[in-house]
């Protein structure tokens, strides 16, 4: 359908047809709906100069904070070796609080005597461990397997660093332990025994390893002048009992048979130590 217009001075103006009516409605419906879009008000974001450094600094607090923290958290941490069918049981953690105060008195102190010998061979027992082989491959390592299936030989590094104690204890008080003394020696005329110089090495290297972060603080004393230091503090320890319930009734006594060398045969009486 054609249709003629007329302008606003009574002339008529060319002739237009209805779709091209329909597309100048469409287009001025466009355009007002552009306007009323940008006719909104936009929110636009300033980052403000100041803001940058306090960022920087929040972020530099919560590193040092992190790094703080976490030697806290490694105490808790169970090493990734451990098995978790067999093992993990045995280390659970709890908070203990360790006065090692001079003078204080417990069963493995004071001098040498039977009572004094048997807490000592208690702590220390259980040397010789059998540990399945999925343990020994988190571990990444191998070792000599048992004669009869049963498993792999191993054991707890405590348990070498508390055997390495007692050899020190025993170098204390040398006429005492005359016989255990003089199996120390390998060299002659050594001051300190050749095991003794071992044993303290290694200790050395284990108090570096494990550096442990509890605070002792210092009291003042009404009866002297000098501050006293209070050694009463609180550690994240392993808790020891479950730790040796757990060694006992995993640890084997070594007899001939266990142990064969391909070579030489059964050890320790089979062939040369």
């Amino acid at each position: 359908m054609i249709l003629e217009t007329e302008d606003i001075h009574g002339r008529m103006s060319l002739p237009v047809d209805r779709n091209s009516i329909d597309f100048l409605e469409h287009e001025a419906h466009d355009r007002l709906l552009e306007n009323e879009k940008d006719n909104r008000p936009r929110l636009r974001f300033h980052v403000r100069p100041w803001l940058i450094p306090i960022c920087i600094h929040f972020a530099i607090l919560i590193a040092q904070v992190w790094l703080f923290v976490r030697p806290g958290l490694l105490l808790k941490a169970t090493p990734p070796w451990i098995d978790a069918a067999t093992v993990t049981p045995a280390l659970k953690w709890q908070k203990q609080v360790i006065d090692s105060t001079v003078y204080r008195q417990s069963p493995y102190s004071g001098n040498p005597s039977p009572d004094v010998d048997h807490a000592w061979n208690q702590l220390t027992s259980g040397f010789n461990l059998r540990v399945p082989k999925r343990t020994l491959d988190r571990l990444n390592r191998t070792s000599i397997p048992l004669s009869d299936g049963s498993g792999y030989i191993a054991g707890w590094d405590t348990t070498h660093q508390l055997h390495c104690l007692l050899s020190i204890r025993h170098a204390l008080a040398p006429e005492y332990y005359a016989e255990e003394m003089a199996a120390m020696y390998k060299p002659e005329g050594e001051v300190y025994p050749t095991h003794i110089s071992h044993c303290v090495e290694l200790l050395r290297k284990h108090i570096m390893c494990k550096a442990d972060w509890s605070l002792f603080t210092y009291e003042w004393s009404p009866d002297q002048h000098a501050p006293l230091t209070n050694f009463a503090v609180e550690h994240s320890c392993v808790d020891w009992d479950n730790m040796y319930e757990w060694s006992v009734k995993n640890s084997f006594p070594l007899h001939d048979d266990l142990l064969v060398h391909p070579t030489f045969g059964p050890w320790p009486n089979g062939g040369p130590v």
